[in-house]
């Protein structure tokens, strides 16, 4: 049978072991030691002699100190009576899943929206670990449109005349996922141009902070639409292959329009 709180009470003056103290009832323990033997165990405040090192960390409270788009950065505050916080080692997860590299705080791009829970324990120095510490956080992502940003969208050539279309769009939102272009040309009514549509996906490596191109198009006279398009992971609902092709995207994906200009070929 594991030891209750009484016995750790009525055997204080010795060294126990807690690897076998259920989690459930283990900080109850480790305080109510700390407040009977105090010159044993250390105080709440990490005095009282050598013993404090005895008492494990604790994780007091996790918090959002940042917010940039899909991009959010945790804190975990902790405090141990060997070690300072930045001396410890933390462990984050989100849903359940290992995340982060061990530092304090966890910066982590989220591709929906919706309540996450965020878990963190430390581990000081001698190896003690905490009790989790968990928090529900509501995650918002932004409106489509900014989750891109426009960085050229130019016809270039002579007015009037058989013209190109530069394009550049970079990721607004943080999480640098952006998937594919689409540019298209949508003849009027009377036009000759004819009616035309490119996607632009980096085939190397899939999702990337931006991309870019020029579309050219030779052939038509008359008036027409010229609408540039995006796709991010945000928006899409395949899988991501290496390299991509774009093949995978259907209209179930959701491309968000960016610029939409009108323009005519006279000449």
């Amino acid at each position: 049978m594991s030891p209750s709180f009484a016995d750790f009470v009525e055997r204080a003056e010795t060294n126990l072991a807690f690897e076998d103290v259920p989690p459930d009832v283990r900080e109850e323990i480790e305080e109510g030691l700390v407040g009977v033997a105090p010159g044993l165990y250390g105080d709440s405040e990490g005095g009282g002699g050598g013993g404090g090192s005895n008492v494990s960390p604790k994780v007091t409270d996790i918090t959002v100190t940042d917010q940039q788009g899909a991009v959010y950065t945790f804190e975990a505050e902790a405090s141990d009576p060997q070690d300072s916080a930045s001396a410890l080692t933390y462990e984050w997860q989100i849903d359940g899943v290992l995340v982060g590299d061990g530092s304090q705080t966890l910066t982590r791009a989220f591709q929906s929206e919706g309540d996450v829970e965020v878990t963190a324990t430390v581990t000081d120095t001698g190896g003690k670990s905490s009790l989790p510490f968990s928090k529900t956080v509501s995650i918002t992502l932004p409106a489509p449109a900014e989750r891109f940003s426009v960085d050229e969208f130019e016809f270039v050539g002579p007015i009037g005349q058989t013209q190109s279309i530069a394009y550049s769009v970079s990721d607004a939102d943080g999480d640098d996922d952006v998937l594919a272009l689409r540019l298209s040309v949508e003849p009027d009514s009377n036009s000759s141009i004819s009616r035309t549509t490119t996607t632009l996906t980096d085939q190397d490596k899939g999702p990337v902070a931006s991309l870019s191109d020029e579309f050219l198009y030779l052939n038509g006279f008359g008036g027409y639409t010229a609408r540039l398009e995006a796709l991010d992971l945000d928006g899409y609902d395949g899988t991501v292959s290496t390299p991509f092709t774009g093949e995978d995207i259907d209209d179930g994906d959701e491309f968000v329009t960016l610029r939409e200009q009108t323009d005519a070929i006279t000449d």
